[in-house]
């Protein structure tokens, strides 16, 4: 079952990367040079998997007829940069893609052998710690967008991808709580894993 579920993941990742046009993808592939080999101290290739995420953002922006959408390369000045620049209508439109993945909790939970593994009880609302840490990505999008100087800029949009815990199961007051942070010319837009 788990298997299944991996395997349905991995050509769900395949399929949103073949959207991506060869520009894109070289992009993309450079970016993934200098993370594919890094797994953060529970063996997760997080970094990886958030640079995958990104393809989910373009994918999004194509979905909706923007063109000429390319990854912005970040600044060697320091400046912020998002992560993409599309053009619609002679307008251009940014997006920064960020993720929030589940907490270290659950990765402890899997990390212990099955049998010493209690049953967790179903969350039904966004935990402080949750809430803060979907806060704390949203305003650093927030700075990015709004840092990064553009002429012609008519939409910020903030793609959020969220990965919550196996349990959480308030994805009505999670998405609340997402629309309620699109203000100050910033639209956050929640994709749930």
């Amino acid at each position: 079952m788990a298997k299944d579920r991996t395997d349905a993941a991995a050509l769900k990742i395949e399929r949103e990367l073949q959207e991506l046009d060869s520009a894109a993808w070289s992009a993309l592939t450079e970016k993934a040079k200098g993370v594919v080999h890094k797994i953060d101290a529970h063996g997760y290739h997080k970094q990886l998997f958030e640079l995958l995420n990104e393809a989910k953002g373009y994918v999004w922006l194509k979905r909706k007829g923007y063109e000429a959408i390319e990854f912005l390369r970040e600044s060697k000045h320091g400046q912020q940069t998002p992560d993409f620049s599309a053009w619609s209508s002679g307008r251009q439109i940014l997006m920064e893609v960020k993720t929030v993945n589940e907490s270290v909790s659950q990765k402890k939970y899997f990390e212990s052998p099955r049998e010493t593994r209690e049953a967790v009880e179903s969350e039904y609302t966004v935990s402080d710690s949750f809430k803060a840490e979907i806060l704390r990505a949203i305003d650093t999008a927030r700075g990015q967008l709004l840092g990064y100087a553009a002429p012609l800029v008519e939409r910020r949009l903030i793609y959020l991808v969220v990965r919550p815990d196996f349990n959480f199961h308030g994805d009505e007051e999670l998405l609340s709580l997402v629309r309620a942070q699109s203000q100050g010319g910033v639209q956050v837009i929640l994709h749930i894993l």
